[in-house]
């Protein structure tokens, strides 16, 4: 986070384990310069109350490393995967993976995957991992998240509203919507991404993880101070509840 201009959850920092040496390796604002120009900040009245005054414009919540030396990013702002190439040369965008319709009318339009299939895209995600497989082509891999199937946005300016599912919620609670894992296959060479499997878990609307432990999956959907995990056919095998204050997260 950058502290002199409200900015929150919009940089990606590297550390060197053996010097102790921490440095920025990419600003999201030199990547989405126009997008930014398009959002303001958090206001006391937005669903997002708690963050009144931050330019929490992208909200990066995950990162993980691809061994081609890019990275994916979770932004739960703008319900997207964000893929940026040469993180540590000359980062760049290389794709968005969600609703299009969110980025027609900017200049990042041509950047998102196509959709292949029927399904509803993710909304509010965490903890997106890439997930090879020897089963597929070169340029194919997986994508697991923890889909929230929430929306809510605080900081876009020019009034853009979603068409979303009706099984995707924009309440912070919410005692009859599920949250899910998705797992994506994506497929550079086409550019399109398609829902390769996914299963129901509890309702969070903000928060939570999943995780591949040992062939199967560990959950938690923390609005709902619940964790569980789950057999490789999202079977639940154990969940726990527990009680806290605020939420759990990961």
């Amino acid at each position: 986070e950058n502290t002199f201009d409200d900015r929150v959850m919009d940089f990606v920092l590297g550390a060197d384990l053996e010097t102790g040496e921490v440095s920025e390796l990419a600003d999201l604002r030199n990547i989405f310069p126009d997008y930014y120009d398009m959002t303001e900040k958090v206001s006391s009245t937005s669903a997002f109350f708690w963050q009144a005054g931050t330019r929490d414009w992208i909200h990066v919540n995950s990162v993980d490393y691809k061994d081609d030396g890019s990275i994916l990013l979770s932004s739960r702002e703008t319900s997207t995967l964000i893929k940026i190439a040469d993180i540590y040369e000359n980062p760049e965008l290389e794709y968005l993976i969600g609703d299009a319709a969110y980025w027609e009318e900017t200049s990042y339009a041509s950047y998102s995957y196509e959709k292949s299939g029927e399904f509803k895209d993710q909304y509010g995600q965490h903890t997106a991992s890439f997930i090879e497989s020897d089963d597929l082509e070169d340029g194919q891999y997986y994508i697991m998240m923890y889909n929230n199937n929430y929306y809510a946005n605080s900081t876009r300016t020019d009034g853009y509203e979603p068409e979303l599912d009706d099984s995707v919620s924009e309440n912070l609670t919410d005692e009859e919507a599920v949250s899910q894992v998705y797992v994506y296959l994506v497929d550079e060479n086409e550019k399109t991404y398609s829902l390769a499997w996914s299963f129901d878990v509890p309702y969070s609307s903000i928060v939570s993880s999943v995780q591949a432990y040992d062939g199967n999956f560990v959950i938690n959907s923390g609005v709902a101070n619940v964790f569980g995990e789950y057999d490789d056919t999202g079977n639940l095998i154990q969940s726990f509840e527990y009680e806290c204050s605020f939420q759990g997260y990961r």
